[in-house]
């Protein structure tokens, strides 16, 4: 027994980490049956059972609000977010941790490769942020101008504000304002509709649209004011369109010189090779 223990010895942090993906893909297996076959789907639905997130309570409640507001600007509302972003975090640091010291390598090696893999999670988060800020920025002049056409032509202000998920074009933002419409439709009250937008978009643009829907909700006075918003917001709509034309050029030109790298160290490693030669024969011993 002991020989074939020390035969394997060397082996034996392969076979660990085997045996730990064998698991995950086992454990896996019933979600992508489900994947295929619809029939399966419903019966495995209902028989999920729900995940106990209890130990987030234990957190710094600060702390775990601000995840939860900063997830929710990136569009992620589900009560699981917060725990999975932590997971992401701090999941690859440990798991490289465990497996540097099963392998005997270097530590700060593989802990900088995890630091890395949770600046990677976190930077996306962000990424994820602007891209929505710009695609609200974008939609804004299409809001005051959907709302402007639809309330100068006769529509109840009620059924404009529940169409306004009509006159959003950009798909990573559409979701909350049907959200919106939804809570509106539910609940007859604007504030409590408002507050699916203001936690997903807060600045000052928002403010400012909740604070107009407000005041002219409460005033009875619903034209004027989207039409003078609309005048203003189309030059920068304009600045704003061809601002991402431009960044998307040159994320294009990046691309292509990129692209161009490994040909160019095809090309030139050659030459550079030879010339080392060349000196090192001229003024070797």
């Amino acid at each position: 027994m002991r020989e074939i223990f020390l035969t394997l010895r060397p082996y034996m942090p392969w076979i660990l980490l085997g045996l730990i993906l064998w698991a995950i893909v086992y454990n896996l297996l019933p979600a992508v049956a489900c994947r295929f076959d619809s029939r399966l789907a419903s019966a495995f639905y209902k028989r999920q059972p729900e995940l106990d997130y209890s130990w987030l309570s234990r957190l710094p409640s600060p702390w775990v609000e601000s995840l939860s507001q900063r997830l929710l600007a990136a569009g992620f509302r589900e009560r699981k977010s917060v725990a999975t972003y932590l997971l992401a975090m701090t999941g690859p640091i440990l798991f490289l941790l465990l497996l540097a010291t099963i392998v005997r390598g270097p530590i700060h090696l593989y802990t900088l490769s995890g630091g890395l893999a949770a600046v990677l999670v976190n930077g996306w988060v962000t990424h994820r942020i602007r891209q929505r800020q710009q695609s609200f920025q974008l939609s804004l002049y299409k809001i005051y101008r959907f709302l402007d056409l639809q309330l100068t032509s006769g529509v109840n202000a009620f059924d404009v504000l529940k169409g306004l998920p009509e006159a959003i074009a950009q798909p990573l933002i559409r979701e909350d304002f049907l959200r919106f419409s939804a809570r509106l439709e539910l609940t007859q009250d604007l504030d409590r509709a408002l507050d699916e937008l203001q936690v997903a978009f807060a600045g000052p643009d928002m403010n400012l649209l909740a604070s107009q829907l407000r005041n002219s909700m409460q005033t009875g006075v619903m034209g004027q004011t989207f039409q003078r918003m609309e005048s203003l917001l189309f030059n920068r709509h304009l600045s704003l369109v061809r601002a991402r034309s431009k960044q998307l050029r040159n994320d294009l030109l990046i691309v292509a010189l990129l692209a161009l790298v490994p040909l160019e160290i095809l090309y030139l490693f050659p030459l550079a090779a030879q010339a080392v030669q060349s000196l090192g024969q001229l003024y070797g011993p």
